[in-house]
């Protein structure tokens, strides 16, 4: 997910999101600090992606509704 072309106002707005954290593991993955644990990667994928996906939906379903 790419989450530096996220408005600002978008990322103010839904602080229920760490989208820090999100940046920061992505950058663990790209470039490989220190190595990528693959049970925290595992975790990750398993516990906190869907999490995201469903915030996310919310956040898109929201700005659809504004546009309208």
């Amino acid at each position: 997910m790419l989450v530096k072309p996220i408005s600002l106002e978008t990322r103010n707005s839904n602080d229920n999101v760490r989208w820090k954290g999100i940046i920061g593991f992505r950058n663990i993955i790209v470039h490989n600090y220190g190595g990528v644990q693959p049970e925290i990667l595992w975790n990750t994928i398993r516990e906190r992606i869907p999490e995201l996906r469903a915030a996310c939906e919310v956040i898109v379903a929201e700005a659809e509704e504004n546009r309208s």
